[in-house]
């Protein structure tokens, strides 16, 4: 364990590169598939999935830039780099994606523009829960500066992350039978990997 530690410690920054590139690529690519026109329900939840992978890459970059500023190795304003914003693009991208997996649930029963207003809702609920929860917080425990936003963090993970993880993740399975279904085998297998990977990012990851 100390050996583990040790090297994210002394790799962080090398570890925020790449693990907020994964996520831009991700956004990126999805862009790039949602161009085409598709008869299955994911491509129609697959913006809100894109945003989500490219805002949440900005904010592992961010964070990135936020351990280079105080090795004194970059030149970026602190104003860029605060923590106000860093935690506005942690939330959005988590909200992002409690809207994707909402949306790819209801498109799946072609439920037409019913489905993203009850994702829209379900996500800006969740929102104003994190945010109460927060206030509570800090009247209880009379928190400010960094202590406010660290908490902040991990109620936006623990209301926001988990939750929208392990949504998106239960959608993907009812997608991947569909995939299954119609004799694709090879692209229900690759849905299966993707809900694994969003369970433990969700159940691992965030806790």
């Amino acid at each position: 364990m100390t050996i583990a530690v040790q090297f994210f410690e002394q790799n962080l920054i090398t570890i925020y590169f790449f693990y907020g590139l994964a996520f831009f690529a991700m956004g990126l690519a999805l862009i790039v598939e949602s161009g085409r026109s598709s008869k299955f329900p994911f491509a129609a939840a697959m913006a809100p999935l894109a945003a989500f992978g490219i805002i949440h890459g900005f904010h592992e970059w961010l964070e990135m830039f936020q351990l280079l500023n105080k090795a004194g190795a970059t030149t970026v304003p602190d104003w860029l780099l605060n923590d106000i914003l860093r935690l506005f693009l942690l939330v959005i991208s988590f909200a992002l994606l409690i809207v994707f997996g909402i949306r790819l649930v209801f498109a799946g029963h072609n439920s037409g523009p019913e489905g993203r207003w009850y994702a829209l809702g379900a996500a800006l609920a969740l929102v104003i829960v994190w945010a109460i929860s927060t206030l509570i917080a800090r009247q209880i425990y009379s928190l400010e500066g960094s202590e406010l936003m660290a908490t902040a963090d991990v109620l936006g993970r623990y209301i926001l992350a988990i939750p929208g993880a392990l949504i998106a993740a239960w959608a993907i399975l009812l997608e991947q039978r569909t995939f299954s279904a119609r004799g694709m085998p090879g692209f229900g297998r690759a849905l299966l990997g993707a809900a694994i990977a969003l369970i433990i990012y969700g159940s691992v990851g965030q806790l």
